[in-house]
């Protein structure tokens, strides 16, 4: 399994999870679970459970799986908002 989070930065300077994307093997579509529900609208409306770039210019959509994934990490880089890969434990 793979599993992109998405970050944000808060007026406190925190770091809040909004969001975990996972697939959870090859060829599948991606699961998206908001983890702050009042975000749900926000994270829509910048596209996130929908179609994104990828990077070449491609629309990538949650059905393309680990393709999704790897285009959240190239779509959400910024300083306030920012998608970052869950490394598993390797305990």
């Amino acid at each position: 399994m793979r599993t992109v989070v998405i970050l944000r930065r808060t007026p406190d300077a925190e770091t809040e999870e909004l969001a975990r994307i996972s697939a959870s093997a090859p060829g599948t579509p991606v699961d998206i679970e908001v983890l702050v529900p009042e975000f749900r609208e926000g994270l829509a409306a910048l596209g996130i459970g929908g179609t994104i770039p990828d990077g070449s210019g491609r629309s990538i959509a949650p059905d393309d799986g680990e393709a999704y994934l790897d285009a959240l990490l190239v779509t959400y880089r910024g300083s306030r908002l920012w998608a970052r890969e869950v490394v598993p434990d390797l305990q």
